[in-house]
Order: structure tokens, then C-alpha cells, then sequence
């Protein structure tokens, strides 16, 4: 029966021999093309004839191929198996491998690992396992090996990416683990050091990188360290509870902090 393999994977191979066959050879040809059963390429030169033979599959093997078995004491007893094998070249995704947390706007190298010939590759991201919400990263990219992505406004708990051979979608490889992607903060106002009355009113300003519809907003005081001791861990206050994010916040400071 033809089967499909990819590169690096474990196949048995298995045949029937008729009278003593001490030894046998294994080789591999195109099963297509103008060098079907023409050119054979080895793949064991002297093996003890025990019927089978676990082969793990070459990265520098490809296409539709068929095996043959022969005697090394006389090459005209062979046998070419009738079925085909197709072995496909292989990747598999790196970075990220799950369970990072990637924030908006930043950027970071997804990397995979080829095995056989890929020359360019496919990108996707995804939310649900790749079943309806999918976008493309990159089209067709030239299989370097990695991508410098910038993380867009994609926010999601369960984030997958997948890399896969751009002319064979059955070549691909993800994180099985999800990662997350988070939008997050810059703050404008106040600076460092700003020096704020109490019971003033003054403008809390920040920037969101990504999707926040709405936000949290407290302060704390912070303690200084005494002597060789590190400075409690600060408690943080409420200013306002969850409020639609509008990038700023008019607040009067407290008269005790």
C-alpha cells in the first residue's frame, strides 16, 4: 500500500525471501519521472536477512519513492516493493514553543527547524486551533529559518502560530502550548519625581498599545528600605474601578496618603 512519510520518521520495511538469502541491500528510486527505477540511491549496503528493516528516513530524501530489496551476492535477485512511499520534508516550530506572554507592538524572531527541501514558507496566527480565525503573517516567506515579527493587536489567552511548507499545506508545524498576546501601558503623567498638593486636581495620561476597552486605575505610597532591610512590598489604593479607557483621568489627590 503507498504510504506518507516525512523525513526523520521511522518506516518499517518488510519483504519475503525464497530459499537462503544470507544478506540483502536496500535501495530507493524515483517512482516518477524519466529516473523511475533507474537511479537507486542506498540505503543499506550489507544487512542480516531477518525479513524487515526499521529505516528512519534521510532528510536528504524526497518525492515519491519506491524501495527495492536484493541479494549482495547477486543484484538480479531483487524484489521492488509494488506500493509507493511519499516522504515529505518537515518543520518544526521552535519560537515560541508556549507559554510566553508577548505584548503589542513589540517584536520578536519566530524560528523553526527544517528537515528537506522547503524553499519558501506560510505564517498563520490564530485563536481557535486555525478552525475560522486565522490570519496570515506572511505569504511567502524564503525558509531562513526565522521572522522578525512584530506582535500586531491581536490580545488572546490562546494564541497559536504556524509555520508551513508555502506549496504543500500538509508540511507545517505550531505550538501546541498557546501563548499570550496582551496589549499594554505607557505612561505620560505623572513623571518621575512630579511633586502633586494634596487635593489638587491633576491629569493622569497614559498610551495603549493594543485593544483595552476599559482600565483599572490606583496609586500607592511607596516606603523607603530601613537599614539593611528591603522596603515592604507597596499597598496599592483605588482610584477608580473599571472605567472606559479614554487615556486619561482627572483626579483629585488625596489629602492623606
Amino acid at each position: 500500500d503507498d504510504e506518507v512519510k516525512q523525513v526523520e520518521d521511522e518506516v518499517l520495511l518488510r519483504w519475503q525471501s525464497t530459499g537462503t538469502i544470507p544478506q540483502v541491500r536496500l535501495e530507493y528510486s524515483p517512482a516518477l519521472g524519466p529516473q523511475a527505477l533507474k537511479r537507486w540511491n542506498l540505503i543499506a549496503a550489507s544487512l542480516d536477512n531477518q525479513g524487515q528493516w526499521s529505516w528512519k528516513i534521510a532528510p536528504d530524501v524526497a518525492g515519491p519513492i519506491r524501495v527495492r530489496v536484493s541479494d549482495i551476492r547477486d543484484p538480479l535477485t531483487q524484489s521492488v516493493a509494488p506500493g509507493i512511499l511519499e516522504v515529505l520534508p518537515a518543520l518544526h516550530l521552535v519560537e515560541p514553543h508556549g507559554g510566553e506572554r508577548w505584548l503589542v507592538s513589540t517584536q520578536h524572531e519566530i524560528r523553526w527547524d527544517t528537515q528537506g527541501l522547503v524553499p519558501h514558507v506560510r505564517l498563520e496566527i490564530s485563536r481557535d486551533h486555525f478552525k475560522e480565525d486565522l490570519t496570515i503573517l506572511a505569504e511567502e516567506v524564503v525558509n531562513t529559518g526565522h521572522y522578525l515579527w512584530t506582535v500586531p493587536d491581536f490580545a488572546g489567552a490562546s494564541v497559536q502560530i504556524r509555520v508551513e511548507d508555502a506549496s504543500d499545506p500538509r508540511v507545517r508545524s505550531w505550538n501546541e502550548q498557546p501563548l499570550l498576546i496582551a496589549g499594554d501601558f505607557v505612561y505620560f503623567e505623572p513623571k518621575d519625581s512630579t511633586v502633586w498638593k494634596a487635593g489638587s486636581q491633576q491629569e493622569l495620561q497614559w498610551h495603549t498599545l493594543g485593544t483595552i476597552p476599559n482600565v483599572r486605575l490606583e496609586y500607592a505610597v511607596l516606603e523607603q528600605a530601613s537599614g539593611p532591610q528591603p522596603a515592604p512590598e507597596p499597598e496599592f489604593y483605588v482610584i477608580q474601578g473599571t472605567i472606559p479607557n479614554k487615556s486619561s483621568y482627572t483626579w483629585t489627590v488625596p489629602d492623606r496618603m
